[in-house]
């Protein structure tokens, strides 16, 4: 459990649990193309907020696939945690895991231990409506300024996958 963003992604000393090679686009499409005679499809989240049916269209045609429109709702299943539920995490996150916490490689254990670890994590992040909302501390849980540097630090390569997802994405 991480109780500061910089100890989950890290963007001036690379020491956070993501490092920021992780996040490079272009990288990543590049050991696709390595791989796969076929150009990968690039998507972007923010595409499928704004024009969900033409994301699932995209996708639909790539892989060569139809699907109805009339049989995909476009209702949130799973709301995204509070922040109160994300603070209720932090605060109690590093008592209930173990940092750097190793799975079994034994395909049932891992999945009894990845249900425990699951169960452990509601438990605390639904207790978080027992607690009023002045328990936790006013500490950003994503800081603006940290979001501002992570931003600028990948413009380039950010910009590079939205002109390669332009060039290289079929028109339909």
């Amino acid at each position: 459990m991480h109780e500061t963003f910089d100890e989950f992604f890290d963007i001036d000393n690379d020491q956070g649990l993501w490092k920021q090679d992780e996040l490079y686009w272009m990288k990543k499409i590049g050991i696709i193309e390595k791989y796969f005679t076929q150009k990968p499809l690039v998507l972007f989240q923010e595409d499928i907020k704004e024009e969900p049916y033409k994301f699932l269209d995209d996708i639909a045609n790539y892989m060569g696939a139809r699907y109805n429109k009339g049989e995909i709702s476009l209702e949130s299943i799973h709301k995204a945690r509070t922040d109160k539920q994300l603070k209720m995490m932090r605060k109690f996150g590093t008592i209930f895991f173990k940092k750097n916490q190793v799975l079994s490689e034994n395909y049932f254990i891992n999945r009894l231990q990845s249900r425990i670890r699951q169960l452990k994590t509601l438990t605390v992040i639904f207790s978080s409506a027992f607690f009023p909302g002045s328990y936790f501390d006013d500490i950003e849980l994503l800081p603006k300024e940290q979001l501002k540097k992570i931003a600028e630090h990948y413009v380039d390569d950010y910009a590079a996958a939205r002109a390669y997802a332009r060039e290289n994405n079929p028109k339909y």
